[in-house]
C-alpha cells in the first residue's frame, strides 16, 4: 500500500492495514518504527480508524525489538482486552440469535465479531462495540419483546410519536443490556432514509449464508452482498475510516470465487453502482486489487477519478462529519441526482434526536418538529451579519 501522507504515524497506519504483511511491508514497517513516533497519537488514530488490533498485531509480531517495552506491553494488553470483549459479544450474539430462532424471527448477524470471523478468520482482529442484527420490519416488535425478556431496553427514551418517526426514517435502534456493557443494534433496513437505497432487508434475508461462530450456526450476508454492503457503509461515512476499505480489500483478496456479476446486479438494483465503483477504485489504489471488468467503464470516468483522488488525499485527516450542505455536495459525486436531493431534503427537514432533545414537544405537536429543524440548522450554520 502506498503511503499517502508524509507523517510517519500515518504511513505506519497505511502499512499495517491488512491481515498479513509481505516481506517488503515488514521492511517498511521496521523502518518506520525506527523513527521518532508519537505513540499516544498513533494509538488514538488507530482506534479512531478501527485498525488498532492490526496495528498491535503487526508491531508486536514484526517490530517488538524496535519499540519501547512499555509500548509493547500496552499494545499486548489492549489486544487481549479487545479479544475478550469480542468473545463476550459472540456469547451474547449466540444467546440472542437462539432466542430469535425459537421465536420464529429470521435474523442475519453482520459487522462486529461476525465480520472478524468472515474476513480475518479471527474475531480478535476487529474492533467491535456492539452486535448488529438485521430483521424484517414486520418482526421489529416481536424482536423487541425478545430483547426485553433478555434484559435489554431501548437505549433512547422516546415518546410513541418519536419511536414511530425513528422507525419510518431510520434503519436501526440500540438496545442496551442492564449490565451496561452489551449493546444490540437492531436493524430493519440497510441505510437510513438520509442515505437512500432502493433495497430492503428482504433483499439480504432472502439471500444468506451460514457460518459457525463460537460453534453456533450463524446466518449472515453472502460474500457478494457483503462486498456491496461494505462499499455502502464506507460511503455512508464519506470514506472517513480506513478500516472500511481495509475490510473490503481483505474480503476480496480472500474470495477468488466472488461473482462480480451478482455484486453488480445488487448495486444496479440499489441505484448504487457508482458508490460501489468508487469504493473499488479506492481499494485498487490502496491495496493493488484491480477493479473488476464489470466496473471498468465506470471507473474510467473523470469525475469518479477526481473524487477518488480527493478521498485518498484526505484519508486519516478527514475526521469531521460534514454538515448538511457539504454532505449534499459529496452525495452528488456518487449518487443519482434524485437521490442526492432526496437525501438533502431528509437531512434538512426530518427531525433527529438532537431536535427532540432541544425541544420537548408533546406528541400532539410532533409535526412542528419539521419546521423547527430547518430553523435550528439556520441558527447553527448561518452566521449573523
Amino acid at each position: 500500500m502506498n503511503a499517502l501522507n508524509q507523517r510517519a504515524e500515518h504511513q505506519l497506519i497505511f502499512c499495517v492495514a491488512r491481515r498479513k504483511l509481505d516481506a517488503d511491508a515488514v521492511i517498511r514497517l521496521r523502518n518506520l518504527l525506527t523513527q521518532s513516533l508519537d505513540w499516544i497519537y498513533l494509538k488514538e488514530l488507530a482506534f479512531d480508524q478501527g485498525l488498532f488490533p492490526l496495528l498491535a498485531l503487526h508491531v508486536i509480531s514484526h517490530g517488538a525489538d524496535l519499540v519501547p517495552a512499555v509500548v509493547i506491553d500496552g499494545l499486548r494488553s489492549e489486544l487481549v482486552t479487545n479479544r475478550q470483549g469480542n468473545l463476550h459479544l459472540v456469547r451474547e450474539l449466540v444467546r440472542v440469535l437462539s432466542r430469535f430462532k425459537s421465536a420464529g424471527i429470521p435474523a442475519l448477524a453482520f459487522k462486529g465479531p461476525v465480520l472478524g470471523q468472515l474476513v480475518y478468520e479471527d474475531i480478535g482482529l476487529r474492533q467491535a462495540g456492539d452486535l448488529d442484527i438485521l430483521i424484517r420490519p414486520g418482526d421489529f416488535h416481536r424482536a423487541a419483546d425478545v430483547l426485553h425478556e433478555l434484559a435489554y431496553k431501548i437505549g433512547l427514551d422516546l415518546t410513541p410519536a418519536q419511536e414511530k418517526a425513528r422507525f419510518r426514517f431510520h434503519c436501526e435502534i440500540l438496545f442496551r443490556h442492564e449490565d451496561c456493557f452489551s449493546v444490540v443494534d437492531l436493524h430493519w433496513g440497510i441505510t437510513p432514509r438520509i442515505f437512500p437505497l432502493t433495497l430492503t432487508s428482504e433483499d439480504f434475508l432472502a439471500n444468506r449464508k451460514e457460518i459457525y461462530l463460537g460453534g453456533y450456526p450463524t446466518e449472515t450476508f453472502t460474500d457478494e452482498d457483503l462486498v456491496f454492503y461494505l462499499s455502502v457503509n464506507a460511503a455512508k461515512d464519506y470514506f472517513r475510516k480506513l478500516e472500511r476499505l481495509t475490510t473490503m480489500a481483505e474480503l476480496i483478496r480472500s474470495r477468488s470465487h466472488l461473482s462480480w456479476e451478482a455484486v453488480a446486479r445488487k448495486a444496479d438494483k440499489a441505484r448504487a453502482k457508482r458508490i460501489l465503483c468508487l469504493a473499488l477504485m479506492l481499494v485498487e489504489s490502496l491495496y493493488e486489487l484491480p477493479v473488476p471488468s464489470e466496473f471498468a467503464d465506470l471507473a474510467a470516468s473523470s469525475d469518479l477519478r477526481e473524487t477518488a483522488g480527493m478521498i485518498r488525499t484526505n484519508l486519516l485527516t478527514n475526521i469531521n462529519v460534514p454538515n448538511q450542505f457539504q454532505a449534499f455536495r459529496w452525495n452528488q459525486r456518487f449518487m443519482p441526482a434524485k437521490d442526492a436531493y432526496l437525501s438533502l431534503m431528509h437531512a434538512t427537514f426530518v427531525p433527529t434526536i438532537s431536535d427532540w432533545q432541544a425541544f420537548a414537544l408533546p406528541d400532539a405537536l410532533y409535526p412542528l418538529y419539521y419546521f423547527l429543524r430547518p430553523l435550528r440548522l439556520l441558527t447553527k450554520y448561518v452566521s449573523p451579519r
